[in-house]
């Protein structure tokens, strides 16, 4: 179930006591506040004096350097200026000043490395959105709107989201199925980015295919280059993967390793095992040659090129020419795996590192690892029931002790792996853990929002569950059974076998 505004209505609970309850510390006074988590909250007073204006933009926009003085001296006699004015006009100058403060902070940003080849995995994602949170734009200056029909999910984000300013937040409407109301907390954008992530792996889209190996993993289709606007539909996946990135929503991608390292680098210089996911007929043929000596005799023979879609490419001057031996299968085996990927794949690589350093600088992610940005865009690969249950919090007379909460933990430790994540998705509206795990989990602002369960009464055999994607949270009935609450998870997935995990009003 995702969240709008009407979903808590009936709530009439004092705010700050409902943010208690959802995990996050009380509300601090103004004045305990930097002016940064001010300006996020969107707590700008009408009134700000030169005093705190010169305060506010050194403290949000400083990078870490030292080298700020000079934009600093500018702000200083900005704010002489910024004396007069007064009200609304005094408000649009700050946010005038904080988009030219932005603008600077991405130049020096992309100009300088974010992470240090020597920290943790953990302390260059924790930096890196840092630094990507210094430009976020407030939500006080809008929002995008993305209108989508489920039966065209890919074509409407790819004409509606290429041409917006992506460092806004990201509001997505499903045509027919509830009224647009502006205030939604972004479960809906978590619903959409899953829809279209398995949008972007669907064979029938013609931009990756599945490899034939026992684990589900996707490479970049070959013969993607007979889709239409296809290096254009690889930059919009690179774009759509920096957003959440960007927004910090792991995608379920299951994408090969050879993609992860061509994109961390483009002069990567491709091995036998890097294939082996790749082309397992290729890589097959080329692992005997290497362990079995070449019997000259044979009617199979082997030659410098590669054939592929019914044409034979030269892997070197004459090489169509040039019949591997012994001495020299080596040096074949190195050129055709190259080739095969530099030749065949390495432009839609390109274009999709074109889309995602629209939005994150090259510079940002120079440190990482091909693992690390593999981590950063997808996520944890496994859900720890015991991490989850660490960091759940329980509202009102639920606590861990309490029986229905007992029955609902033994119920997924009793799910497969698939059901399990199924589960997860329902509550939270993404299919894997955020990189940190339960912990990280947060809203679509970046306030932390850990998985919360919330009670609700018991009418009949017809009550299920509700989640609230945006909150991380779940109402659970009272269930007096546990055969109850077994039942009722059990319908929901059978639910979502049929319809998905949907939106509700």
């Amino acid at each position: 179930m995702g969240c709008n505004g009407s979903n808590d209505r009936g709530n009439n609970q004092p705010r700050a006591q409902q943010q208690q309850m959802v995990g996050n510390p009380a509300p601090q006074h103004p004045a305990q506040r930097t002016w940064s988590q001010r300006l996020r909250d969107g707590d700008v007073p009408d009134a700000v004096n030169s005093q705190d204006f010169a305060n506010l933009l050194p403290h949000l926009f400083n990078s870490g350097e030292n080298d700020n003085q000079n934009l600093e001296e500018e702000d200083s006699k900005y704010s002489e200026d910024f004396k007069e004015l007064e009200g609304e006009d005094r408000f649009e100058a700050m946010i005038r000043r904080i988009e030219m403060r932005k603008s600077n902070f991405y130049k020096k940003m992309g100009s300088k490395p974010t992470s240090d080849k020597n920290m943790s995995t953990e302390e260059k994602i924790n930096y890196l959105r840092e630094k990507l949170n210094v430009y976020k734009v407030s939500f006080t200056q809008g929002s995008n709107v993305i209108y989508i029909d489920r039966e065209d999910i890919f074509y409407d984000s790819f004409t509606q989201f290429m041409n917006m300013d992506h460092q806004k937040e990201l509001k997505i409407f499903f045509r027919g199925e509830m009224k647009y109301s502006g205030q939604d907390a972004g479960g809906m954008e978590k619903e959409w980015f899953t829809l279209l992530t398995e949008q972007f792996l669907d064979p029938e889209t013609g931009l990756f295919r599945e490899t034939a190996t026992d684990e589900v993993s996707y490479v970049i289709n070959e013969k993607s280059y007979e889709t239409e606007d296809y290096l254009k539909k690889f930059e919009f996946f690179g774009l759509a993967l920096a957003k959440a990135v960007f927004d910090e929503i792991p995608l379920n991608l299951c994408l090969n390793d050879l993609f992860f390292k061509l994109f961390i680098n483009p002069n990567y210089d491709v091995t036998l095992e890097d294939i082996k996911e790749f082309d397992s007929a290729v890589y097959n043929s080329l692992k005997y040659m290497l362990e079995n000596q070449i019997d000259e005799d044979e009617l199979m023979e082997f030659y410098f090129q590669h054939d592929f879609d019914g044409h034979s490419y030269p892997l070197d001057q004459g090489g169509e020419e040039r019949r591997v031996t012994d001495d020299d299968k080596e040096i074949y085996i190195i050129l055709k795996v190259n080739f095969m990927v530099k030749n065949f794949i390495m432009t839609q690589v390109n274009a999709v590192r074109e889309g995602f350093f629209k939005l994150i600088p090259n510079e940002a992610i120079k440190n990482f690892t091909y693992e690390e940005l593999r981590y950063l865009c997808c996520g944890e690969d496994a859900i720890d029931i015991e991490d989850w249950k660490k960091n759940t919090i329980y509202l009102d007379d639920y606590d861990s002790t309490t029986q229905v909460i007992q029955w609902f933990w033994s119920y997924l430790e009793e799910c497969d792996e698939d059901d399990l994540r199924s589960i997860f998705q329902f509550v939270t509206g993404i299919s894997k853990l955020p990189a940190g795990g339960f912990n990280a989990l947060k809203k679509n602002r970046g306030d932390q929002a850990k998985f919360c369960i919330r009670p609700v009464d018991y009418e009949d055999e017809n009550s299920l569950p509700k989640a609230y994607t945006c909150f991380n949270r779940l109402h659970l009935p009272r269930y007096p059974e546990e055969d109850d609450l077994v039942d009722a998870f059990d319908t929901l997935l059978e639910q979502k076998e049929i319809y998905g995990f949907g939106l509700e009003d």
